[in-house]
C-alpha cells in the first residue's frame, strides 16, 4: 500500500507491506490511497483524496466526501457513499452506490447493482438534474427508474 499525503509542495509518502489477503481499514482527512496485491477486506473513508486498488476477495465499504475510486475486481458487495468524485470498478459481486455528483461506472456485475445519484433543481428550469451518470454492463438487463439505477445479472 502506497499513500502519499501533502500540502502545497511538501509531501510525505508512506509505503507499507503486508500480507496477501490483510483487512485494510484506511481513514485519510486528504491523502492518495493506492494499494497493490490482493486484499480480503477493504475500508476506506477520506474527506479529500482518491483510492485505487487492485483486487478484494471480500466486502468494500468507501465513504468519500471529495475523491476518485478506481478498482480491479471487488469479490464481495462494494458499498460506496460519495459527495463528489468518479467510480470506475472493473468487476464487482454486487453492490450499493450513491454519489451527489460524479459518474459511476462498473464494467462487469455479477450480483445485482443498486445506484441512487443525488436530484438537484436546476435553477433556470426547475426541473430535476442529476450530476454524472450511471452504467452497468452485464449480459442482462438495465433500469433505471427516477435517476436510480437498479441492476441484476443472471
Amino acid at each position: 500500500m502506497v499513500t502519499r499525503f501533502g500540502h502545497m509542495h511538501h509531501h510525505l509518502k508512506a509505503e507499507l507491506e503486508i500480507p496477501r489477503g490483510s483487512a485494510v481499514d484506511a481513514a485519510v482527512a486528504s491523502a492518495d490511497v493506492e494499494i497493490a496485491g490482493e486484499l480480503g477486506s477493504l475500508a476506506f473513508r477520506s474527506d479529500s483524496g482518491d483510492l485505487s486498488f487492485d483486487t478484494v476477495r471480500g466486502p468494500v465499504t468507501i465513504k468519500v466526501a471529495s475523491g476518485d475510486v478506481s478498482g480491479g475486481a471487488v469479490g464481495g458487495n462494494l458499498s460506496l457513499q460519495s459527495a463528489s468524485g468518479d467510480l470506475q470498478i472493473r468487476r464487482v459481486g454486487g453492490s450499493r452506490l450513491h454519489s451527489a455528483s460524479g459518474d459511476l461506472e462498473i464494467a462487469r456485475a455479477e450480483g445485482s447493482v443498486q445506484a441512487a445519484i443525488d436530484l438537484r433543481e436546476s435553477p433556470s428550469s426547475r426541473e430535476p438534474v442529476a450530476s454524472g451518470d450511471g452504467r452497468a454492463l452485464c449480459r442482462d438487463r438495465l433500469e433505471m427508474t427516477s435517476w436510480e439505477v437498479s441492476h441484476k445479472c443472471s
